[in-house]
């Protein structure tokens, strides 16, 4: 049974999905952000981007513009967790950078922008270096962790 070449390509926006979602989930369950007072806010931005996304779907107005605050709505509360908090090492640096790369991103793909995928592969490239950095990290962790039980 040959795989055709439509057929494999379908599958790859579903890994691009999966990938994302992991890594976001590792970067936000694993940091410090989701034990700020800051974390609490994004559900904001997450129901606004709920309501976008079906304003969207029936075609009304203001779906666009729901959407934007949505994603950017992300943005600024990871910026205000930042700067509140003084958390400024490159980590958190290249976080915010993923995260208004991705919101641009999405925003020009809604608006029809020609190159608005090389946005988002910046957001896939970040998220690599970010996922490199977490794996390295944890590695060397319980590194430190087998070898204080072990004294």
């Amino acid at each position: 049974m040959k795989i055709s070449h439509d057929q494999l390509m379908m599958f790859l926006p579903v890994g691009f999905v999966v990938f994302f979602m992991t890594g976001i989930y590792l970067l936000i369950k694993n940091g410090e952000f989701i034990k700020s007072d800051a974390f609490r806010f994004t559900g904001i931005g997450i129901s606004v981007i709920l309501v976008g996304a079906m304003f969207k779907v029936m075609l009304w107005p203001g779906a666009g513009i729901m959407l934007a605050l949505g994603f950017l709505s992300f943005v600024g509360f990871y910026l205000y967790y930042m700067l509140r908090y003084k958390h400024t090492t490159w980590v958190n640096f290249l976080k915010l950078f993923f995260l208004l790369s991705m919101a641009i991103g999405r925003l020009l793909q809604m608006s029809r922008f020609p190159y608005s995928e090389n946005i988002s592969i910046i957001g896939v490239g970040i998220l690599v270096i970010l996922l490199i950095d977490f794996i390295v990290n944890k590695k060397g962790e319980e590194k430190k962790r087998f070898d204080i039980e072990n004294e």
